[in-house]
Parts: structure tokens; C-alpha cells; sequence
């Protein structure tokens, strides 16, 4: 009889919460609405902790991310106002280890610690950004604005004078990285007197589009001297180019506009080498990018889906998951590179600031290492639910009900 009763008593204490309510419980401890539906609330430390405040033509929010290596604080501020103004802010203080992807930057910048603040501003006038702090205690501030001054349009030509200002201050004792990835110290003014066709307006990057730019203006102090730059679109490619003297002294196109599947930008300096900015899948190449997502993601969408339509399945498959822990090995279920891949991304200007050979090679290395830790841990880690289970088995056995009965006849 007082086996029973304390059976009961046990089965009352688990069915006073199902698995629905227990997993819902789970969810609101992540994720949280206020009853206004204006404060969202994201707990998911240490990689996540958030609150964002709607203000209606804006938000604000404030937290801590990071890579479970200690976290970084920020905050940020968005507004938006009648569509024809938007900016942006937010402050971020922490250790660059903690960040993200730390493993990728160089080691000896590791232990270092920033506190950055970076604002966004866009209007009818122009865009403007900035982005200061301390890097190691070291101060830096950089800033660029473009300000459209007069605009006129005509039906088949417009013009317009824009100018567009820089400044950057860097202490010389921020770490050399940093410097090579940041503007140059000085300043700068350029002057811009464009004249385009108004096929420019429709579609940027038809045949029909081209327009010609003259710059003048002074970099730290010395005259730019007059400078023509010419826009111009060809079957495959957009081009701008900027002369000086009939010698060109820059070029820079977007490639791959004939078929949208891979774009990319390319440029060169003095008629020097073409370096390969950025690559990346087009409009038309996104379809392989999703396919690619898909197939990663499926194995986790189908057991996150059997599991959740049938509760029971989900406590088995904790009770069980050393099955799951083995069974992962060498399945490569956490490689994440065929997606990367699928975006076609590339940098050589990347690529040359990691010291990797190209950005493509470095995130399979990446992935790769990634997906061994992870397999690594679930192995080590199947041992011990074996043990747990082994234990719950014992217990819950007639071995564990006979020790109960002795336990429990003393009282």
C-alpha cells in the first residue's frame, strides 16, 4: 500500500503538466511578447539576449550576443519618418573573441576589446555614415557623407552636383589589421558634376543607360585637378571608369548582368591588376542557394516536425539520442558549406585581409572543422545518456522498486 501511494503521488506530480504544456513552457522562456505586442524579448544565452521595443516609426532594443565565449553588449535605435528619412544606430562594447566567427580574424587580435558606435542616415539630401570608438583603448573615428546639392531632368537627359566629404582619424597604435581595413587617415571633398540619360532612371542597367561624371575636389590638402568619369553598359557587363590626363586611373564593373546567375563586382587601380571584390549568385541564381538550404535543413525540419506532432516521440528521443549521437558520425549533418557554396560567394580583397587563398576554401576548412567538433562531441557525449538511461532503468526496475520497499517499510 505505500508503494501505491507513493506511485500515485508520483503520477500526479507528471501529469499535472503534459509534454505540450512543458515544451510551450520551454518556447516562452526563449521568446516573449508583452500584452501590447509592442516589447519582444529573446533569451537565448549566451549566444542571444534581446529586448526590442516597437516605437511605431521605429524600434529600439538593447542585449548582449556573442559566441558562448563571453558576450557583447549593445544597443540599438532605428528610426523612420513620413518614408523620407531613415537612420540607424547602435553602440556595441565587448571583447573580439566573444564576437561571431572570431576564429576567422587573426589571432593577436583576439584578447583585444572595442567599444564602437556606428550611425546610418539616409533623407532626400543624401546618405551619410560614421563610425567611431576604441579599439584596445586606441581611438579612431571615420566618416563619409554624400549630399545630392541640385538635380534637374530633362525628357531625355538629367544633371546633378553632388559632393561627397570623408574624414578619418586612427590612432597609430590600433592594431595594423584594423588599419588595413579601415579608410585612409585624412580627409577628402569631391565634387561631382554628372550629366546621364533618363534610361538610367528606368533600368540602370540597360543598353540604353550612360552617363558621364567630371570630379574635382582635394584629398589632405592637394588638388584632385579635373577628373572624367564615364558609365557605360555593355551586353554583359556595367562599367565606370575614371581618367585623369586621357590615363585612367580606376575601373570598376559589375559583371554577369546578361543572365543575373552570378554577379560580381571587379576593379582596378592604375591600370593595374583586376581584383574581384565581391561575387555572389544572382536573382537567377538563387534557386541553387535554396535547394541547397533545403537539403541541409531537412534532416532537422523532419525530426523537429515528427517529434512535435507526437510528443512521446520526443521524450524517446531523448531518452535515446546516444542512437542519434552514433548514428550522426561521419554524415556530415552539420557542414554547412554546400549552402555557402550554392551562394557562389567570393573576395579576393577578403580572401587577401584573412591571408587565405580564397574566401571559398577557408569556409569549407571552416565547415569542415565545425562539423568534426560537433561529431566529436556527440560521440563523447553518448556514453554518458547511456548511463543515464542505464540508471532511470534501474530504478524505475523491480532492482529499484526492491530498494524502495526497503527504504520506504522504515517510516
Amino acid at each position: 500500500m505505500k508503494l501505491i501511494a507513493a506511485s500515485a503521488t508520483l503520477l500526479a506530480a507528471i501529469n499535472a503538466q503534459s509534454i505540450e504544456v512543458l515544451v510551450q513552457e520551454l518556447v516562452n522562456k526563449v521568446y516573449q511578447v508583452s500584452n501590447d505586442g509592442l516589447t519582444h524579448t529573446i533569451n537565448a544565452a549566451p549566444y542571444l539576449q534581446a529586448t526590442y521595443t516597437c516605437l511605431g516609426e521605429g524600434f529600439e532594443s538593447k542585449g548582449t550576443f556573442g559566441n558562448g565565449n563571453g558576450a557583447i553588449s549593445f544597443t540599438e535605435k532605428a528610426n523612420w519618418i513620413n518614408q523620407d528619412h531613415f537612420s540607424y544606430a547602435t553602440a556595441m562594447k565587448g571583447q573580439i573573441k566573444s564576437l561571431p566567427l572570431a576564429e576567422m580574424l587573426p589571432a593577436d587580435v583576439h584578447e583585444e576589446t572595442f567599444d564602437s558606435l556606428m550611425e546610418f542616415n539616409v533623407d532626400v539630401n543624401g546618405v551619410s555614415v560614421s563610425d567611431s570608438g576604441t579599439s584596445n583603448g586606441f581611438p579612431y573615428n571615420q566618416e563619409a557623407q554624400i549630399t545630392l546639392n541640385e538635380i534637374n531632368m530633362a525628357r531625355k537627359k538629367m544633371s546633378a552636383e553632388i559632393e561627397f566629404t570623408r574624414t578619418s582619424h586612427m590612432s597609430s597604435s590600433i592594431n595594423p589589421f584594423w588599419r588595413s581595413i579601415a579608410m585612409a587617415t585624412g580627409s577628402t571633398t569631391v565634387n561631382i558634376q554628372a550629366n546621364a540619360k533618363t534610361a538610367c532612371t528606368e533600368n540602370p542597367l540597360s543598353t540604353g543607360c550612360s552617363a558621364k561624371l567630371v570630379i574635382t575636389g582635394e584629398n589632405n590638402g592637394e588638388d584632385l585637378g579635373k577628373n572624367v568619369a564615364k558609365y557605360s553598359v555593355l551586353p554583359k557587363k556595367a562599367q565606370f571608369a575614371v581618367t585623369k590626363n586621357k590615363n585612367e586611373i580606376f575601373w570598376m564593373a559589375v559583371t554577369g548582368i546578361d543572365t543575373l546567375e552570378v554577379l560580381a563586382l571587379k576593379y582596378k587601380v592604375n591600370g593595374g591588376k583586376t581584383v574581384l571584390a565581391i561575387q555572389f549568385a544572382g536573382p537567377s541564381g538563387m534557386e541553387a542557394v535554396a535547394v541547397a538550404a533545403q537539403e541541409f535543413i531537412q534532416p532537422y525540419a523532419a525530426f523537429v516536425s515528427a517529434c512535435m506532432n507526437n510528443p512521446e516521440d520526443l521524450i524517446l528521443a531523448a531518452v535515446y539520442s546516444d542512437f542519434m549521437f552514433i548514428a550522426a558520425q561521419d554524415k556530415n549533418l552539420f557542414n554547412v558549406y554546400p549552402v555557402i557554396k550554392a551562394t557562389q560567394f567570393e573576395s579576393e580583397s577578403l580572401a587577401s585581409v584573412l591571408g587565405v587563398s580564397s574566401v571559398q576554401s577557408a569556409a569549407r576548412s571552416m565547415c569542415a572543422a565545425v562539423n568534426t567538433q560537433i561529431e566529436a562531441y556527440l560521440e563523447m557525449a553518448a556514453p554518458a545518456v547511456v548511463e543515464a538511461r542505464t540508471y532511470v532503468h534501474d530504478v524505475t526496475g523491480p532492482s529499484g522498486e526492491a530498494k524502495f520497499d526497503a527504504w520506504f517499510a522504515q517510516f
